[in-house]
């Protein structure tokens, strides 16, 4: 959720070397490490068919944050501002 584009495009960047020497001779335990890593951040950040980075609003770790206030105001709030909420949201 906090990663700039820059540091997205380096992860790519690093997964996709890591794969290569995979493939060719394997990799080393930290090797592995930063693979797995980079894999991750990834996923988090970049569209799994487009391949396109995520504007930081849209990604998945910005649901839960965003979601709860919205929630909690349907939940709790007045029925007159029900309509409200559900158009915030």
């Amino acid at each position: 959720m906090l990663l700039s584009n820059k540091q997205i495009l380096k992860e790519k960047e690093t997964f996709e070397l890591l794969s290569q020497k995979r493939e060719k001779q394997g990799l080393t335990a930290d090797e592995k490490r930063q693979l797995v890593t980079a894999k991750a951040r990834m996923d988090s950040a970049v569209h799994p068919d487009t391949g396109e980075i995520i504007p930081r609003c849209f990604r998945f770790g910005i649901y839960l944050p965003v979601n709860i206030p919205i929630v909690l105001g349907m939940l709790l709030g007045p029925e007159k501002y029900f309509i409200h909420w559900h158009v915030f949201n």
